[in-house]
């Protein structure tokens, strides 16, 4: 807190050291113009403005921030897209000829009373062009597109997901929906349903027959929602996890409530034709499915694996005694759970261990280690197409990529990459792509206080099947304005990078 307290002052300093100069300068020319007699010109007085480049020069502090030299940058596979969505808030899936982009934006409609946002979908060839785009008129005052799916002959399904929000004193609650279209666009089916139950469609994956699985979360008593008991039960309202299954037509196959006397919440889930559904859950019910022994906040996290035929528990794997997942991440592989669990201990160290759980529900540890509490080690797993296992550990000043074998043996650690490996994207031909937000102009403190930036670049590298780097590229587009910049990583080892256009808001990673 002091170190910011400084900056603050120094700036200050600089603004009325620069306004003092500019003052002394011009009763200076005053005092001459008195002595010859000329006519007076009107001058807008010129705009002070101070480059933040120029006070981290002027304080001279030391910001931490390495410069990585671009590698081989000439044969980074790049996809422009020949027009972005006008608000960059959008997600972007492969289909097999091309790629389909999905955004929620502002509808220009001169007979509408008031604005609104709406879906619009964008189709482009495998070079980037656009081949078609189509407006869907369902409204909503604020929102975002949730998620969006694609089947094997290219049809999807997008999600509009609004939020409660309120507009002139009053509460908006504008209505989610589920649309189907087919290939070229044209809607096939769409599911509506009230803002109340948002939550019941926060996760939504395709099995592997096809079938729509919707995972989330609705006030429920004994089973049943919200919507479907006396209003006057409000207060004895629980929050269940529910599973909806749909088939590819829209029609509902299966419903199925998870809860007890108490809040059950979900956090991530994932899918595996061997596994069926594994999410990642916390329950406060000392009764119900996910039924705990002891209420407590550090003793309740659990993976369960649910039979996606008939919706059945098939078994469920508790983190107590302090555990819990590292960033609320599991990856799975031929019919394995991978996950990082982190564990605190009482003398201000932290273990973390490599965890597997198997179609049976069984646990194994692969590697474990213990650290300083303060320092970031495991953040990041990705498990390969030949099983191998990536982790990215450190932070943004030290760290490294650690590359295991199915069963824990080290086979290549990469020192120094001086970045956060924030994402590992496997790619198709047996290496992987590591996305990472790099800060700069950072203003350094210890590591843990949280720091301050004003700036940030994004980082791509790709390495081989051999764990060798191919090339590396830094995109800092926009100067002095963090998260801005956009690369969309592909498993086929391209990405998709931004237009050259100056307009730009926003962007989903």
């Amino acid at each position: 807190m002091k170190l910011n307290k400084i900056l603050v002052y120094v700036i200050m300093i600089l603004v009325l050291i620069t306004s003092c100069k500019k003052d002394i300068v011009a009763g200076e020319v005053q005092d001459t113009e008195k002595k010859i007699e000329c006519e007076e010109v009107e001058e807008t007085p010129k705009e002070i403005v101070i480059d933040i480049d120029d006070i981290y020069n002027s304080v001279d502090i030391d910001i931490g921030y390495v410069e990585l030299e671009n590698l081989n940058e000439d044969n980074v596979p790049e996809i422009d897209l020949e027009y972005y969505p006008k608000d960059g808030d959008f997600i972007l899936k492969k289909v097999s000829d091309g790629y389909i982009c999905v955004s929620l934006e502002e509808y220009e409609d001169e007979n509408a009373l008031e604005d609104y946002l709406s879906p619009m979908v964008y189709r482009f060839n495998e070079n980037g062009k656009l081949s078609w785009k189509k407006h869907y008129d369902y409204k909503t005052h604020v929102g975002k597109i949730g998620q969006v799916l694609t089947f094997d002959d290219d049809s999807f399904i997008f999600h509009i997901d609004s939020y409660q929000d309120w507009n002139e004193g009053r509460l908006i609650n504008d209505n989610c929906y589920l649309i189907k279209c087919n290939k070229d666009g044209e809607e096939e089916w769409t599911k509506e349903y009230s803002n109340s139950n948002r939550d019941m469609l926060a996760n939504i994956l395709l099995s592997d027959s096809e079938e729509i699985l919707i995972i989330g979360e609705w006030k429920a008593k004994d089973g049943k929602e919200y919507d479907d008991i006396d209003k006057g039960l409000k207060e004895e309202l629980n929050n269940d996890i529910v599973i909806t299954k749909l088939d590819a037509e829209g029609n509902m196959i299966e419903q199925k409530s998870f809860g007890g006397s108490n809040d059950e919440h979900v956090d991530i889930v994932g899918y595996d034709k061997k596994l069926g559904i594994i999410i990642e859950a916390i329950s406060f019910s000392n009764d119900g499915p996910f039924a705990v022994d002891i209420i407590d906040k550090w003793n309740n996290d659990f993976i369960a694996c649910i039979d996606e035929k008939n919706l059945e528990i098939k078994w469920i794997y508790r983190l107590v005694g302090g555990k819990y997942t590292t960033n609320n991440r599991f990856s799975i592989n031929n019919g394995m759970v991978y996950m990082i669990v982190t564990q605190n201990n009482r003398n201000r160290q932290h273990s973390q261990s490599l965890i597997t759980i198997d179609d049976k529900g069984n646990a194994s540890k692969l590697i474990t280690q213990t650290y300083d509490q303060m320092v970031d080690k495991f953040n990041s797993l990705m498990i390969l197409q030949n099983g191998d296992i990536v982790i990215g550990e450190g932070n943004q000043y030290i760290s490294s990529l650690r590359i295991f074998d199915d069963t824990g043996k080290v086979k290549k650690v990469i020192h120094d990459i001086n970045l956060v490996p924030d994402e590992i994207i496997p790619t198709d031909d047996g290496g992987f792509i590591v996305k990472s937000r790099r800060q700069i102009k950072t203003v350094p403190q210890p590591i843990y206080v949280s720091c301050i930036w004003y700036d940030t670049e994004l980082v791509m590298m790709k390495y081989d099947s051999n764990y060798n780097i191919e090339w590396r590229k830094t995109y800092d587009r926009y100067k002095n304005n963090p998260y801005w910049d956009c690369v969309i990583p592909l498993n086929n080892g391209k990405q998709i990078t931004e237009i050259k256009t100056d307009y730009r808001k926003s962007c989903i990673d």
